[in-house]
């Protein structure tokens, strides 16, 4: 079996890349893309994805809890996976669903 010219993609956009050729068989290694541009939110696109007050998010800041967040020069900003992971990890299963 000779390997391919073509690299497998993903249906989520990670790409597969082979890893460095030893053998006739194809390991491949993932590669995570770049985040896109609509993946870093402002203060007020994050207060707004996650249905708070403005002032929430700078109040949970000033506390150190609260999402995971960045600065771009003075700026903050949030990453959605940010968003997403604190969502997750702060996320209440009925008793019955234990």
């Amino acid at each position: 079996m000779s390997p391919s010219n073509t690299t497998p993609a993903r249906d989520d956009g990670i790409a597969l890349v082979p890893a460095a050729p030893q053998s006739e068989a194809t390991d491949y290694v993932t590669t995570i893309p770049d985040p896109a541009p609509t993946d870093v939110l402002s203060d007020r696109e994050a207060h707004n994805y996650l249905r708070l007050r403005p002032g929430t998010l700078a109040r949970m800041r000033m506390e150190r809890r609260g999402p995971a967040w960045s600065y771009v020069g003075r700026r903050v900003v949030y990453l959605r996976v940010d968003l997403l992971a604190y969502l997750a990890a702060n996320r209440v299963n009925p008793v019955g669903q234990l």
